[in-house]
């Protein structure tokens, strides 16, 4: 017969076949995901390793996607790369599977419990942004602090005490989401009078006070920290809050959307209505949780409910750009998935089971309602990661392949617009048909090449002649500082650049200042000649 340490590896290995057969090109073809090559593997791959460690990107620190870059930088060739952070991105996704089948507690209690906990976390909607990508592993380690807050801390075993601390320092350096549960840590600890659950407290609250450091000190330097503040009121962060985390996870996109598009238009139309309509929702929110947390002890029913509430509006709150987007089905769902999971674990509390065998005694109705959302989550499953991916994007060993050849070119990575800069000078050629094999960019005849030189500086911003760029903004270079070109181009100061028509070849210089060298750029183009030259099959 088979050990339950046996039947437990087996589930998480099953468990990890299953998320990656979600979208099993994310590992067969790995990609960079947006910031994940953008801002943290782009800062690993060209800065020391203390300071990719400790380095603070979006508003917050993220140990996480820290080291996972810094692994992905120096482990591996620059091909493989973002093989390294997908898998990743894969471990972080199986801890709070592995913590649930490892779990004391009473929701994940006996194998059918556990098994159900699993189908849960894994089929979940509202997850499909987050798949396989370390800039979003912050998620599943919020989801990981949630159950660690719900596990009992009494007759803990030293090593599973060092391994719940290690989670938790890991968590909550990684994102605010799990430093939103803080005060539900130290109420446990207050309640519980438990020594553990008091070192649990203080070990989250200490990241808290870090992530916090980190927030304000970047308020005023960084972009995405100031559009946090978009403002949202009441009715509006009601709608949004049924729309993301009980209508979609309950009902599926369809309905969600319905409601959002009926809420949306009686906005538009009628402002009081819709405030009357939303405080109604808000009445309804509160019995609902409280009939669902009723089989629940008062501490455990304070942290369920607290952690749905305090996820919820506080990541509604802080959202990045203006809070009505959010009731778009597939804008920034990330937010709600752990809520969502939150409010199915709430409802497998109310379903009875006699000896692991359900019992439809006063428990039908919720049995009914969770095999809903699960037949949604599992209906969709693969759907709403697809909306994420494209085949037409670059493939990285493509480019990879033209980096090499052209060290100055800007790697194209998932979604579409994204780039990851590898050099801290980029020559942006304009109206260019294509990149050869060796990345020279190649021109029409008859074309006037003109080009455009950048250069990122210790502050970790671009400077250059442009304003408006796909993903950072570029500033004016700073006061003694100036370009100057040779050979075949000619250049303003600021970084406008042309050919000049004396010859393909050239070089680019930055000067800072006392006219001290900090940058030798090559510059080199091609042009089609008619009938000979084209461009490469499926080449970006």
């Amino acid at each position: 017969m088979m050990s339950k340490s046996s039947a437990r590896l087996l589930l998480l290995l099953a468990s990890a076949l299953v998320t990656a057969f979600r979208a099993p090109g994310l590992l067969l073809a790995p990609r960079f995901w947006a910031e994940e090559g953008a801002v943290y593997f782009s800062y690993a791959f060209r800065r020391p390793w203390y300071e990719v460690l400790l380095a603070s990107h979006l508003g917050y620190y993220a140990l996480y996607p820290n080291l996972a870059s810094l692994a992905a930088a120096r482990t591996v060739e620059l091909a493989y790369a973002p093989l390294v952070t997908t898998l990743l991105a894969l471990a972080a996704q199986l801890i709070p599977l592995a913590f649930i089948l490892w779990s004391r507690s009473d929701l994940w209690l006996g194998p059918v419990r556990k098994v159900i906990g699993i189908l849960i976390v894994i089929f979940t909607l509202s997850s499909g942004e987050i798949w396989l990508n370390t800039i979003n592993s912050q998620f599943f380690f919020s989801l990981t602090t949630f159950l660690i807050l719900l596990e009992p801390v009494e007759g803990i075993s030293r090593r599973r005490q060092w391994l719940t601390r290690t989670l938790l320092v890991i968590s909550g350096l990684t994102g605010p989401g799990s430093c939103f549960l803080s005060p539900l840590f130290l109420f446990k600890a207050w309640r519980t009078r438990e020594r553990e659950a008091g070192t649990q407290a203080g070990i989250l609250a200490t990241t808290t006070l870090i992530q916090l450091s980190v927030f304000l000190t970047t308020l005023n330097r960084q972009a995405v920290v100031s559009s946090r503040f978009e403002p949202v009121n009441l009715p509006s962060l009601i709608t949004i809050v049924w729309t993301k985390s009980l209508i979609l996870p309950l009902f599926g996109p369809a309905t969600a959307e319905a409601f959002a598009a009926i809420m949306a238009n009686l906005r538009s139309q009628n402002m009081h209505d819709f405030s009357i309509v939303s405080l109604v929702l808000v009445l309804v929110t509160a019995v609902l949780f409280h009939h669902l947390s009723r089989t629940l002890d008062s501490t455990r029913r304070i942290l369920t409910v607290g952690s749905y509430g305090i996820l919820t509006v506080g990541s509604t709150i802080l959202a990045i750009g203006p809070k009505f987007l959010l009731l778009s089905n597939w804008f920034d769902q990330r937010y709600y998935y752990v809520p969502s999971i939150i409010l199915l674990s709430l409802i497998l509390s109310n379903i009875r089971f006699t000896r692991n065998i359900f019992n439809p005694a006063g428990s039908l109705l919720y049995a009914g309602l969770f095999f809903v959302a699960l037949s949604f989550g599992i209906s969709y499953y693969r759907p709403t990661v697809q909306v994420w991916l494209d085949e037409s994007w670059p493939r990285w060993g493509r480019e990879v392949a033209v980096w090499q050849a052209n060290p100055q070119y800007q790697l194209k990575i998932w979604p579409s617009g994204w780039t990851v800069a590898l050099s801290d000078v980029e020559v942006r050629y304009h109206d260019l048909e294509a990149y050869d094999r060796q990345g020279t960019p190649v021109y029409k005849l008859g074309e006037l090449p003109w080009l455009d030189l950048l250069v990122r500086l210790e502050d970790e911003r671009w400077y250059g002649p442009e304003r408006a760029v796909k993903v950072n903004e570029v500033l004016p270079l700073p006061q003694g500082y100036r370009w100057e070109t040779r050979g075949g181009f000619s250049s303003l100061p600021n970084g406008e650049a042309w050919w000049n028509g004396t010859g393909p070849v050239g070089e680019a210089i930055l000067y800072g200042p006392n006219n001290r060298t900090l940058q030798r750029v090559p510059l080199r183009i091609e042009f089609q000649r008619p009938f000979t030259v084209s461009r490469p099959t499926g080449w970006k």
